[in-house]
């Protein structure tokens, strides 16, 4: 099956609300959310779908970036391959744009990896899955993303969620004091029914500052302490690692293999939080959880307020290592419409797939078209 034309649609999707890390808003309601589609068509007449999510806020990656490199560089340099030749596409992609102490545009590349996992389980008239070897059609808890100014604000927005049936809440941390951080999660704690609490300042803190604070976050119960500092320092995060006892988490350090490796070697950190997107798709997703969890790593499935078109790929691959922690796909939670027709369910606390083949979504290409740049 070869690659015969490749669509890049960029869109702007409507959100429910402002969303904010430490580092500001990622998601502003007045202009939307950007979302970058892939349509690839092959020589058989089969059309896979990918997507990616830039955010300029989290990575170095922007719209007009990850538009650029798929139209010039990615979708060119993969005319004519072959689909299920996965890798060759990878080491094409990365001759393309190289690879440095980062993959070299990762998320745009993931864009192309999810449209050929569409294609290649489409092609063996599969879901995503049972592509992966998984049997068991996809229900799977999800973890609920709070993000609040205030203790009030936080312990409000858990309860309404544990009444929903979610049991796990991920808390955006870091945009006041960590004295203010430890009041909202407090709060998240008291309201939380017992549930998982994850905390994630998304780099906002120092290594003195998480030391001398890292019995309170242990008193509070938190189970997981995500990227609590700069994500080039791996020696302070080993030190933290040393002096922390909650389990200390990475996101933004890791988007390489080779990184992953660096911090297992030097026991860096106890889990690792996996996007697909940062990893350059499903392909390189898939081997970097088998590491980590022969290492001994915990792993935390984690995503970039995708639509529910990425989503269902991620919870397809997720799905097939059976991760006890609930996933953090949390597009649903900001978006106000979505572009895909059917396919994913999210009630109860749960994402459920409807067992369409290929990444499992069907898309509706007119409100697509609508929510075009």
């Amino acid at each position: 099956m070869v690659i015969q034309s490749i669509d890049v649609i960029s869109t702007k999707l409507p959100l429910k609300s402002e969303f904010s890390i430490s580092r500001g808003s990622v998601a502003d309601a007045s202009i939307g959310a950007p979302h970058i589609y892939v349509k690839v068509i092959t020589d058989t007449e089969l059309i896979g779908w990918g997507e990616c999510r830039p955010s300029h806020r989290w990575s170095y990656e922007t719209e007009e970036t990850v538009v650029s490199t798929l139209n010039k560089y990615l979708a060119p340099a993969i005319i004519g391959m072959d689909v299920f030749d996965i890798q060759s596409i990878h080491e094409v992609m990365d001759t393309e744009i190289a690879p440095s102490t980062h993959p070299g545009q990762p998320i745009a590349k993931s864009a192309i990896d999810l449209a050929m996992h569409d294609l290649m389980a489409k092609d063996k008239n599969q879901t995503l899955y049972e592509y992966f070897g998984s049997k068991e059609k996809v229900s799977m808890p999800l973890c609920y993303t709070v993000f609040a100014t205030d203790p009030t604000s936080a312990g409000n927005i858990v309860a309404s969620a544990v009444e929903d049936g979610y049991k796990c809440f991920k808390v955006k941390v870091g945009h006041d004091s960590i004295a203010e951080d430890l009041k909202i999660l407090e709060s998240v704690v008291n309201n939380a029914a017992g549930g998982i609490i994850w905390a994630d300042p998304n780099q906002a803190y120092t290594v003195d500052l998480t030391i001398k604070h890292a019995s309170e976050f242990a008193d509070l119960g938190i189970h997981y302490l995500e990227q609590p500092i700069s994500a080039g320092d791996i020696t302070g995060h080993r030190k933290i690692k040393e002096k922390c006892n909650v389990p200390i988490a990475i996101d933004e350090s890791i988007f390489s293999i080779d990184t992953l490796q660096e911090f297992i070697l030097r026991e860096a950190a106890d889990v690792f939080v996996v996007k697909v997107c940062k990893m350059t798709g499903l392909f390189r997703t898939r081997k970097a959880i088998s590491l980590a969890l022969d290492s001994g790593m915990e792993v935390l499935a984690s995503s970039l307020t995708e639509s529910r078109l990425a989503m269902a790929a991620g919870a397809s691959l997720f799905s097939s290592f059976k991760l006890p922690v609930p996933l953090d796909l949390n597009g649903w939670q900001f978006l106000a419409d979505d572009i895909t027709a059917g396919g994913v369910n999210i009630d109860n606390g749960k994402i459920e797939l409807e067992g369409f083949h290929g990444l499992g979504v069907q898309i509706d290409e007119k409100k697509l078209s609508s929510y075009q740049d």
